[in-house]
């Protein structure tokens, strides 16, 4: 690993001495390539920073993953301090590289000849920024399609699954996401989710405004609205947040406020590869209110069990509830 990635690990957990300090301060100074690099380091690292808490990973291993995945950008090197090993940098993986190493894990990054990135996430969801500094998440088994670099009017990039996206503001250059349903979700800088399945496209917006439009339609979305957008047409109709699952893949905290029970279960059925079914019609539209951080997916259904007052069943490889 360069050099370089160490003492910017101990400059932002604020172990750097003065000296180090200093060399940082120089080195960001030598030119703008060094000051890109730090902020595309800095942002993946704030990133997970809310993850750390919740992931349970191999140090070693995720502190391996971090280094071949920022070893991908290229860098500046200059006179380094060497960086010091054992409680520093045990440190520095439980708080940054746990996070990172659950997200990172499973990246694909796949170039051509014309410029243009695909991302892909296949076992594990993935944080990585854009070449703009745009932070996105994307979902397991999901595709991002994005250039090397943003030219032109829009910043253009294409989803297939889902992914949430923290958008850099740029007034002069807004960002599109397309989506093969035929969907734009247009914004200048915000944060939102997107989760483009078969035969819809739904789009939750958790700060600032975005602007979603299909053919001739639009509908502009502020932040605790979303909108969801069915394939076979229909007029494009905006709606309240009742809760945070959507978000469940970047934090592993299942939110529930008054939420009806098929949607949980169709987010556990989606984090935990399960096959959970509800028993009886009446339970579908069941409200529970509860929070369950990073939990098993059995202690999660006991809870469930408790709290509604139902049976768990398991039978082979179908979990039912009635």
């Amino acid at each position: 690993m360069n050099d370089i990635d160490d003492l910017l690990v101990k400059y932002l957990t604020g172990e750097a001495t003065a000296a180090e300090t200093t060399i940082i301060q120089q080195w960001l100074e030598a030119g703008e390539d060094n000051r890109k690099y730090y902020d595309h380091f800095r942002l993946i690292w704030e990133e997970s920073l809310h993850l750390a808490a919740t992931t349970e990973v191999d140090e070693e291993q995720a502190w391996e993953r971090f280094v071949q995945r920022a070893q991908q950008t290229p860098r500046q090197t200059g006179a380094l301090l060497p960086f010091r090993t054992g409680w520093l940098r045990v440190a520095a993986i439980l708080v940054v590289v746990a996070g990172l190493g659950w997200l990172a894990g499973s990246l694909l990054l796949q170039g051509d000849a014309t410029g243009v990135n695909t991302i892909v996430a296949d076992a594990t969801p993935l944080t990585d920024t854009l070449p703009d500094g745009s932070i996105f998440t994307l979902n397991k088994h999901s595709r991002l399609t994005a250039p090397a670099a943003f030219t032109g009017a829009r910043r253009k990039v294409e989803l297939e699954g889902e992914a949430f996206f923290n958008v850099k503001a740029d007034k002069q250059q807004p960002f599109e996401v397309h989506t093969d349903n035929k969907v734009v979700v247009e914004v200048v800088g915000t944060s939102f989710n997107i989760r483009n399945g078969a035969g819809f496209t739904e789009v939750i917006v958790e700060s600032g405004v975005v602007r979603v439009r299909r053919q001739q339609q639009s509908i502009t979305l502020q932040a605790g609205e979303k909108v969801t957008i069915q394939s076979n047409e229909g007029i494009l109709e905006k709606e309240g947040v009742t809760d945070r699952l959507y978000n469940y893949y970047r934090s592993r905290v299942f939110e529930c406020d008054s939420t009806p029970l098929w949607k949980l279960v169709d987010a556990l059925n989606e984090a935990y590869q399960a096959n959970i079914v509800i028993g009886r019609e009446s339970l579908r539209n069941e409200s529970i209110s509860a929070t369950f951080d990073n939990e098993s997916l059995d202690d999660i259904l006991e809870i469930v069990r408790e709290t509604m007052a139902i049976d768990v069943i398991k039978e082979n490889d179908k979990i039912i509830l009635r």
